[in-house]
């Protein structure tokens, strides 16, 4: 019988996107975002100033289920990441042609 992997856990999924982005602010978006939504620290979320870290950690957390294997969790955020990208490539490619179109 194969031996089931222990799931990995969020803050390893974001330790993981923490190690390539500038300056540690998506662990640090965590930290402050985890918990009691009532109780967060609105105040140091917005004194951090990285709305795409905030955004990262959001859409790992909307991906996240503690039950899956660890590739399918791993795949799970990768996905999320790349709607996101995908997302994101949209609106630069409709901005970049409304700068045309001003021109």
């Amino acid at each position: 019988m194969p031996r089931q992997r222990k799931s990995l856990t969020l803050a390893q999924i974001v330790a993981i996107a923490d190690k390539v982005y500038p300056d540690g602010l998506v662990a640090e978006h965590y930290k402050l975002l985890r918990g009691d939504p009532a109780e967060r620290d609105l105040e140091a979320i917005a004194d951090l100033g990285d709305t795409l870290a905030e955004f990262i950690v959001k859409e790992l957390k909307d991906a996240y289920n503690s039950r899956e294997h660890p590739a399918d969790q791993l795949f799970a955020a990768k996905h999320a990441m790349e709607r996101a990208s995908d997302e994101l490539d949209k609106i630069i490619e409709a901005l970049g042609d409304a700068e045309a179109k001003a021109s």
